[in-house]
């Protein structure tokens, strides 16, 4: 049976090189991937979206939404060997999206490309493969920046 993978992906090189990373080893094992992009509910304006005419806040979030799906063409597109579908969710917290979009899915791992921001960056803005690590109840594979040998 395949082993049922959530790819999470916001179209960073980080990202496609997890999923060419999976693409690479779609002929070695089985396996069905599917790709989630998650944007957030709040565009993080803050105040400032008190004061945002809501014409500007719907045209502000279809182009957040079109980036996202963006995202998610980008992705397949570097996966020639398995082709995965896509879903975009629109949540106020992307790492409980993941996780919920993979209970929905079943799926045994979630995967996540690491962007190669240090610790000092972490820890100022917050990681969401750490996030997905210390609270997914499934196992969750980060994949490392690919460096060039």
């Amino acid at each position: 049976m395949p082993t049922k993978i959530l790819l999470a992906s916001d179209g960073s090189p980080g990202a496609l090189q997890a999923a060419q990373w999976l693409d690479r080893f779609a002929d070695l094992t089985p396996m069905y991937v599917t790709i989630v992009t998650v944007v957030p509910a709040s565009l993080g304006l803050g105040q400032i979206a008190y004061v945002v005419d809501p014409n500007i806040h719907t045209q502000l979030m279809d182009a957040v939404i079109a980036e996202a799906e963006k995202a998610a063409r980008q992705t397949v597109d570097v996966m020639p060997r398995l082709h995965p579908p896509w879903f975009t969710q629109i949540a106020p917290n992307i790492v409980q999206a993941i996780l919920d979009a993979a209970a929905e899915q079943a799926v045994d791992i979630i995967v996540v490309g690491r962007r190669g921001h240090g610790t000092w960056s972490s820890t100022l803005l917050g990681s969401v493969s750490l996030r997905l690590i210390t609270h997914s109840p499934r196992p969750v594979w980060v994949i490392p920046p690919m460096t060039s040998s």
